[in-house]
């Protein structure tokens, strides 16, 4: 059986939390600083671990792509080409389980202990 993966948004700057099924998740927004609780955002994927995680920064702004065929496809690609080279930092993110982000301080960010790759400022897909 397939549970639903859970992403934990905090204002679009950064992922706080991945988990899978909704007990996890529960269980998890429970420890979750009131005034950070109010800044997240939960997003539900299809399908399971593992997946990556495409960081792309652009004028300061963070967005995240699951890397899933169908939507690379439609979205993406158009976002990419509307930006210069120099403003597009990618970073990779490998994910094979769930990630509790900061356990001193849940739904802060904590990305940096992810498995994880910076593909450079200067580069042309």
């Amino acid at each position: 059986m397939n549970k639903t993966v859970y992403l934990l948004k905090a204002e679009g700057k950064y992922i706080a939390a991945i988990l899978q099924g909704t007990k996890a998740l529960a269980k998890y927004m429970q420890k979750v600083d009131p005034t950070l609780l109010s800044k997240l955002e939960v997003e539900g994927l299809r399908g399971t671990y593992p997946f990556q995680i495409l960081e792309v920064s652009s004028g300061g702004d963070r967005k995240f792509y699951v890397l899933d065929t169908d939507y690379l496809q439609k979205n993406f690609i158009k976002d990419l080409a509307k930006m210069k080279p120099f403003e597009r930092p990618l970073t990779t993110y490998e994910i094979t389980e769930d990630f509790l982000g900061d356990p001193e301080t849940p739904g802060a960010d904590y990305m940096g202990i992810l498995n994880h790759d910076h593909i450079g400022e200067e580069n042309e897909l």
